[in-house]
């Protein structure tokens, strides 16, 4: 079965949390990316999502230690 291609349109902030997820997922020696790096991401980012994540406790150092 041959792999399917898809094209993204995203914004700024969204490609910058998929950068910050790939470096994440590099730096812990992933060869995946995945939902908990996409997250680490997000909980780090300064944008709104992030700052929800923040207030209820979901800090980059809590994501990281689970």
């Amino acid at each position: 079965m041959a792999a399917a291609t898809i094209t993204l349109h995203l914004d700024p902030d969204a490609c910058l949390v998929g950068e910050q997820a790939f470096g994440h997922a590099v730096r812990l020696g992933h060869g995946y990316l995945g939902g908990e790096h996409i997250l680490l991401a997000l909980a780090a980012a300064g944008t709104p999502a992030g700052a929800v994540l923040r207030e209820h406790g979901l800090t980059p150092d809590r994501v990281e230690a689970e």
